[in-house]
């Protein structure tokens, strides 16, 4: 198997320049990786084949959203099936990746849902400790009224 033009270095590069020009001067596929092209799939470390010239004419559109080519109409012309699926791959993929940004965003919020009842919880927690230490301390303070209301009246008898 053909060294990729992927791993080629840059003294290897230099020193198989013969090589290298022979591979890129009809170019019939393209790297989805790295975005280089070559003649041959075996140059390439992802190669992607290129559409037929004449496809290539009929890309009217360039959607911006989703970075993915847009034929005229793919329907009438048989020879842009290759374009067709490379259409298909890249939305495919790009659906996946917003699938995988929707999944990791739901794991947040629900991480972020559980930390916020977690913190409810345990300021009920407090809540509930607090009320019993007022009850608590009215009683105390109740006692002592009455501890010195007795003490009051004592003297008064004593004398």
């Amino acid at each position: 198997m053909a060294k990729s033009l992927c791993k080629y270095n840059r003294h290897s590069i230099a020193s198989n320049m013969g090589t290298i020009h022979q591979i890129i001067s009809s170019p019939k596929y393209v790297c989805s990786s790295c975005a280089r092209s070559a003649s041959g799939s075996e140059y390439l470390c992802k190669p992607s084949p290129l559409p037929p010239a004449a496809c290539v004419a009929k890309v009217t559109a360039l959607s911006r959203d989703e970075g993915v080519a847009i034929a005229a109409d793919p329907k009438k012309d048989t020879g842009c099936a290759v374009l067709d699926q490379v259409i298909n791959r890249d939305k495919k993929k790009s659906e996946s990746k917003e699938k995988k940004r929707i999944k990791k965003a739901l794991k947040r919020q629900k991480k972020y849902k559980k930390k916020l009842e977690k913190m409810i919880k345990k300021q009920k927690k407090m809540l509930k400790k607090q009320d019993q230490l007022t009850k608590k301390s009215q009683l105390l303070d109740k006692r002592v009224e009455l501890t010195k209301d007795k003490i009051e009246q004592q003297p008064a008898l004593m004398h």
